[in-house]
């Protein structure tokens, strides 16, 4: 019986462990799991200019199969990078720079624990990494089409360094139209499409809950016995 206890906890924290809002995969790309959608991670597209990229997304172009995202896209799922109501971050500011434009910072604690949103960092890459005190800086900048010309998101995650926050933030009021045929190894262009569900189907609750409840009458039959 303590064996079959085990069994059914490893099956139940499996669950719990992708049960996230952002999920990896081994495509280079993360899956916002409240609307299925496909991103490509930051630093895949490095030193590429957003006119170049947006130049390649039709047949028999670098990017075929990607488009870029709507503004409503880019909001959600930047929102679920942060989970503020998942995670308790020190500062959270969801309209710092505009309706649903937000600035999330946490601070890292120490060497073994740091801010809220590493969990997340390692999932989605990052644009450049550089040394910083005795630790690293990661940076990512993901530019989009916003509501009045080219925008971006922003992330910094600063490593082994007590006190140092970790930002998150989207911006969508200002114009970056001025780089938009430039290329920089420090900025992404963000590209989504639909995720390939059957490489990520989970488990429901309610499937896990039938299995377990499989394994406990397996149990009691031969302990009755």
């Amino acid at each position: 019986m303590k064996n079959l206890f085990w069994g059914m906890a490893f099956v139940f924290s499996c669950f719990n462990a992708s049960a996230g809002l952002i999920t990896d995969t081994d495509r280079d790309s993360f899956i916002d799991s409240t609307t299925s959608l496909e991103w490509m991670d930051f630093g895949v597209n490095n030193g590429q200019s957003f006119s170049f990229i947006s130049s390649q997304l039709s047949t028999d172009g670098d990017y075929e199969g990607w488009r870029l995202p709507t503004v409503d896209e880019v909001y959600v799922m930047w929102a679920n990078v942060a989970n503020l109501d998942g995670v308790e971050a020190d500062i959270e500011t969801p309209d710092r720079y505009g309706d649903g434009q937000f600035l999330a910072r946490d601070k890292n604690n120490d060497a073994k624990t740091e801010s809220v949103f590493d969990g997340v960092f390692e999932l989605i890459g990052y644009n450049k990494a550089s040394p910083y005190g005795s630790g690293e800086a990661f940076k990512a900048y993901g530019f989009f089409e916003g509501a009045d010309g080219l925008s971006y998101v922003e992330y910094r995650n600063y490593t082994l360094h007590l006190g140092v926050s970790d930002d998150i933030l989207l911006r969508d009021n200002g114009n970056f139209d001025s780089i938009r045929n430039l290329g920089y190894d420090s900025y992404s262009t963000l590209l989504v499409k639909n995720s390939l569900q059957d490489s990520l189907e989970v488990p429901e609750p309610s499937t896990l809950v039938i299995f377990a409840m499989g394994l406990l009458g397996l149990a009691s039959r031969k302990f009755s016995k």
